[in-house]
């Protein structure tokens, strides 16, 4: 067993996380989506679909027995959340040993590096963005995460394809 002097472990921690903090990417993270009841018209208990009557105090005021402009007559509401985290993030294949696939195809892969305790979040999402404005790619995780580091409790890396 090594044991690594607390100064040098110190001032790793120092470096690796200028690299996230200063100099990261944001990675957006989009989770899966929920659906709710709709808060705009009353639902038929029944079929769990829009009676088309109004919920007094509901967001939108709509005629009765017309099409719930909320929910479009459905009963429920989908929304989805997203967040966004620093992560590294290296977009060359060569550095990750025998892979081969350029990340400038559809499949694409990139490697990140994060920290661990953002771990939980990456696991909910069910896809990545990265990028700006409408130039966003999507990605899907690539196996599991793994610890990184000199302690590997500070850090993980993943692989994320592109699709």
């Amino acid at each position: 067993m090594v044991i690594i002097p607390t100064g040098v472990l110190t001032q790793h921690h120092t470096i690796a996380d200028a690299f996230i903090d200063e100099l990261g990417a944001t990675l957006t993270l989009v989770y899966p989506p929920i659906a709710s009841e709709c808060s705009n018209c009353i639902i038929d208990v029944q079929t769990g679909r829009s009676t088309g009557i109004y919920k007094s105090g509901g967001p939108h005021s709509f005629t009765n027995y017309t099409v719930c402009p909320v929910c479009g007559g459905s009963g429920r509401i989908t929304s989805s959340s997203t967040e966004d985290i620093t992560v590294r993030w290296y977009p060359n294949p060569r550095k990750f040993g025998d892979i081969t696939i350029p990340v400038n195809s559809n499949d694409g892969l990139v490697k990140i590096i994060g920290y661990i305790s953002d771990l939980p979040k990456i696991k909910r999402a069910s896809t990545y963005q990265y990028g700006v404005g409408g130039m966003r790619e999507r990605y899907l995780m690539e196996g599991e995460p793994i610890a990184h580091g000199l302690t590997r409790t500070r850090y993980f890396e993943m692989l994320l394809r592109r699709v």
